[in-house]
């Protein structure tokens, strides 16, 4: 829960370490600091940080990692004064990762920032961004959204575009060193005679 290489006189922007942020992380890392930001996140999930939030939760029938959302926002509501705003985008679809029909995310992870939105009265006393946004398409992702960066961060088409591929980089950089540590932790059982269980999920599914 704190700046990391802040640079002063920078802009800060709030993200919270949840659901899809949380498996995006490397990708708006690398975007916020190329666009001349620097990031607060909200910290790391705890029984603690669920209680802060819970008294916004609408219903008890969503999972676990929604639920903690909102204490995560709660957290960064409550250091709104460092912050120049809270971003957390709806994103329908996350990255093609070729191994299915669609790349759709569930309907909790796509569009739970619009039900913070209406739940969590206090983010109405600040900036709160929750575009529509998708991630998969790099130009297409600059076309659609060069509005929203000049509008809300004064940044012109092109440093969006380099920002996004810096950020498409670090993510695949990310993905890269997580196929290389399960390749040599397969490895290291293989030639130790160890047993091997594989638990499959998305990532923020840790939670």
């Amino acid at each position: 829960d704190k700046r990391r290489e802040a640079e002063p006189n920078k802009p800060v922007v709030g993200i919270p370490v949840v659901l899809n942020m949380w498996e995006n992380l490397p990708y708006w890392d690398a975007f916020f600091r190329s666009i001349g930001c620097n990031i607060l996140y909200s910290g790391e999930s705890s029984r603690k940080l669920y209680g802060e939030g819970q008294f916004t939760i609408p219903s008890d029938t969503v999972c676990y990692p929604a639920k903690l959302v909102h204490g995560h926002i709660n957290r960064l509501i409550e250091r709104k004064d460092e912050l120049k705003c809270i971003f957390y985008p709806c994103m329908t679809y996350n990255f093609d990762e070729k191994r299915g029909d669609n790349h759709y995310n569930c309907p909790v992870v796509a569009y739970y920032p619009e039900l913070l939105a209406s739940n969590i009265a206090a983010l109405s006393d600040m900036e709160y961004l929750y575009p529509y946004i998708s991630l998969n398409d790099n130009e297409l992702f600059v076309e659609k959204t060069a509005k929203f960066w000049k509008k809300h961060f004064g940044v012109g088409k092109k440093q969006v575009k380099n920002a996004v591929a810096a950020a498409k980089e670090a993510y695949t950089d990310w993905k890269k060193d997580i196929m290389d540590y399960g390749m040599q932790a397969l490895d290291f059982a293989e030639k130790n005679n160890k047993k091997v269980v594989v638990l499959a999920g998305r990532p923020y599914h840790v939670d």
